[in-house]
């Protein structure tokens, strides 16, 4: 079996175009929003089940200015130490 045409003409060695940075600032532009600070960390919960928890148990709180797509950030423990789920 040969390879698949999406592969052809793939520069596998060459930097990522989709760099952070400018997927924030092209979000934030279209969201119309103003830079913010965002946590450090970052996880990625595709099925829920993390925020759904952390909602339940109300460690978790939307961050207003997080610029993606997804709007929940949990807040854990004492200090509120945050992060982007």
């Amino acid at each position: 079996m040969g390879k698949p045409p999406i592969l052809d003409n793939k520069q596998t060695a060459s930097p990522s175009v989709f760099i952070p940075s400018a997927l924030l600032r092209e979000a934030r532009r279209q969201k119309d929003l103003a830079l913010a600070d965002v946590p450090p960390v970052c996880i990625l919960d595709p099925d829920g089940d993390l925020v759904r928890r952390l909602r339940q148990t109300g460690l978790a709180r939307p961050f207003e200015g997080w610029p993606c797509y997804l709007n929940w950030t949990p807040f854990v423990g004492p200090r509120v130490v945050g992060f982007k789920v």
